[in-house]
């Protein structure tokens, strides 16, 4: 992964915790992981909303979409 990439995805998760949308991180791993966090992209990403599988990613966003309904915040990237 590249800088400007990572640049891109730090403003993306950065914007969508500012705007109180929860972000859920799927598969992440390897050299991108590494990267992605040395340069504390997900510090306000909950441990809880790293995943490893789509079915995992779906089973959590829905949860959180429900959680969202109720308070009436704003919704899942």
């Amino acid at each position: 992964m590249d800088d400007s990439a990572a640049l891109a995805i730090k403003e993306l998760v950065q914007n969508a915790i500012d705007d109180d949308t929860a972000c859920v991180v799927l598969g992440l791993s390897g050299d991108v992981a590494r990267t992605l966090r040395s340069l504390n992209i997900f510090r306000r990403v909950p441990d809880r909303h790293f995943v490893d599988r789509l079915e995992d990613a779906k089973r959590l966003s829905k949860h959180l979409l429900r959680e969202r309904s109720v308070d009436g915040s704003a919704l899942i990237i």
